[in-house]
């Protein structure tokens, strides 16, 4: 990467401490002139697993992720100004407002799923005191220019302004990154700086970037399955059934928001609150059934034929759980506002009928605030 002074002050820094990592885990993920190419770097780290490749690949999908924020940043950014620059203009004369924001909100889904194609990982350290893995992951600009030439989706007045202004974005995200490496530098430059770590409780909910959390994804859970659970689909299945509770399994969920969210946390949540109702039969998903099935085959030639458990015994499902995560965002100067609905169903897996039909909305305000000395 390009030694700016703010990371040669922060190695020699760290020649006199008694660790050496890697400038990248130092000066962490950002936008960056490297070799003369303009590239997006995310740093990703993970503690406390003791299976090393789980590890390491938890610290891959981290760095990915942390790519793809500055990405989102930098594609809000470019948004902004082709908005400002179109507003009025005649290249967008004949569009109603609604359609070019459409256009817009298409643009942006298209680029975040392209982004994760090309974003790769080029080093990783284990740091040897405390066995957290790093891992570095990067985007090249000129990568995503060039797959913007391949987005037939694109109209071309939007295609054009990213072919003139995708570098002047790049280098306006870049000088906001400098500002803030120096303003660390000075900070670390007191000394071998260390780690501060809270131990908080779980439940406590933290907002630190506004985006979707634990909490989020624990709360919408409770609702929602409370919601399913209260309505009259249960007691109806269990009449028609000499009193048996149904057997439920959770689907996919697809997130068709703007931003990462960790679908797996949010089922597993899904699942906790099925499952803890007690009103229910609820049983493994597919991933899950295969690990299973596999043990069972396994049991069929390993173990006693007393403790062996039996081919083809399993619980169907009666109904499934499916849905979809959706945001809007709307923006003004430095406030943000996001708008999360979260829509479940369940459905009958014999008559494909859906039987609950249910959603939960999250609003969240985001002030920005400025840096003031």
């Amino acid at each position: 990467m390009k030694r700016l002074m703010t990371v040669v002050a922060v190695a020699l820094l760290f020649a006199g401490c008694a660790s050496k990592p890697p400038k990248w885990v130092v000066k962490g993920g950002n936008t960056f002139k490297d070799s003369g190419a303009k590239v997006f770097y995310g740093v990703g780290a993970i503690t406390g697993v003791q299976n090393r490749p789980l590890a390491v690949t938890a610290a891959d999908n981290r760095a990915r992720a942390e790519v793809g924020k500055l990405f989102e940043v930098y594609i809000a950014s470019l948004m902004k100004d082709y908005t400002m620059s179109t507003s009025g203009g005649a290249a967008v004369s004949a569009k109603t407002p609604a359609t070019e924001q459409q256009s817009i909100d298409q643009a942006v889904k298209t680029f975040s799923a392209a982004t994760l194609s090309g974003v790769t990982i080029v080093d990783r350290w284990t740091d040897p005191k405390d066995k957290t893995e790093y891992s570095l992951a990067r985007l090249d600009l000129d990568k995503f220019r060039a797959s913007v030439e391949n987005m037939k989706e694109l109209n071309s007045t939007l295609r054009e302004h990213i072919r003139k202004n995708a570098e002047k974005s790049f280098d306006s995200l870049a000088a906001v990154a400098l500002l803030a490496s120096s303003l660390l530098t000075v900070g670390l430059l007191t000394g071998c700086a260390g780690k501060r770590v809270e131990r908080v409780d779980p439940g406590k909910t933290i907002d630190l970037s506004g985006r979707w959390n634990d909490t989020d994804s624990r709360l919408v859970a409770e609702a929602v399955i409370k919601d399913a659970l209260d309505r009259p689909w249960v007691p109806n299945f269990s009449q028609r059934h000499q009193g048996r509770p149904p057997t439920v399994i959770v689907g996919t969920v697809v997130n068709k928001s703007a931003e990462h969210i960790s679908i797996e946390t949010f089922t597993k949540d899904l699942e906790r609150e099925l499952t803890n109702s007690g009103r229910v039969t609820f049983v493994a998903s597919k991933g899950e059934r295969e690990e299973v099935r596999q043990e069972r085959v396994d049991q069929q030639t390993q173990s006693s034929q007393q403790t062996a458990k039996g081919l083809g015994k399993e619980t169907g499902a009666d109904y499934m759980l499916k849905g979809t995560i959706n945001t809007i965002q709307d923006q003004q100067g430095g406030t943000q506002v996001v708008f999360y609905q979260v829509t479940l169903e369940m459905v009958d897996l014999e008559t494909n009928a859906k039987v609950w039909f249910g959603d939960k909305k999250i609003k969240k305000v985001i002030a920005k605030t400025r840096f003031g000395f």
